[in-house]
């Protein structure tokens, strides 16, 4: 599994990418809990379309959507900064 920041996280299997979102959320009983929601995508790229446009949606203003999206751009360097990736591990 490969983390991205604090709230999301994806992994790959044998047919599809895996995101994972993680939430924070209530239980019945009134207690926080977290949550996680999974969604799958064809690509790697279209994991980064949906991170990207769910982090976007929480903006209010061009400015912070900016800043989401360098933050993001920022994590993925840190990811593969200095690692050798071979072309079939992304596609």
């Amino acid at each position: 599994m490969i983390k991205i920041n604090d709230k999301f996280s994806t992994e790959k299997d044998k047919y599809q990418w895996l995101l994972h979102e993680l939430n924070d959320g209530v239980s019945k009983t009134g207690e926080a809990i977290k949550t996680t929601r999974t969604t799958y995508h064809p690509s790697l790229k279209m994991v980064c379309r949906a991170i990207a446009d769910r982090q976007a949606g929480e903006c209010e203003s061009v400015k912070e959507i900016l800043t989401e999206l360098d933050n993001f751009a920022c994590s993925l360097e840190m990811i593969f900064d200095g690692r050798e990736v071979e072309l079939n591990e992304m596609v």
